[in-house]
């Protein structure tokens, strides 16, 4: 609990080799740390630059809710690595699916969220 605390603002670890595999209980924590989805705004502070978390950095872990957006994080970076806004969008859009009229904010570049 205390390193998914830790890593919540991390602007630059991508790789994280834990030497053990996420169990249920740890996948909690890591989960809500990739994409905390109680509120929009928790979704949109939530950890989008992590991409692995595994035994080692060639062991990527088992727990599947931590994977998922793992997966999300590292594929929509890779699609447009300069523009890292917008894996939140796509968090909070899989979460929030009747918010999927999002035009108006991405005009303002989501200036309206923290």
């Amino acid at each position: 609990v205390i390193l998914a605390n830790a890593l919540t603002k991390n602007m630059s670890l991508m790789h994280l080799g834990l030497g053990y595999d996420i169990s249920e209980a740890r996948g909690v924590t890591f989960s809500k740390l990739l994409c905390d989805t109680s509120s929009i705004n928790n979704i949109y502070s939530s950890n989008h630059t992590l991409e692995v978390i595994g035994l080692d950095y060639n062991r990527e872990t088992t727990n599947d809710e931590v994977l998922k957006y793992l997966v999300l994080n590292r594929n929509t970076s890779r699609l447009n690595p300069i523009d890292r806004r917008l894996v939140p969008m796509c968090k909070i859009l899989i979460h929030h699916p009747d918010l999927a009229d999002m035009k108006p904010f991405y005009k303002l570049k989501l200036k309206v969220l923290p």
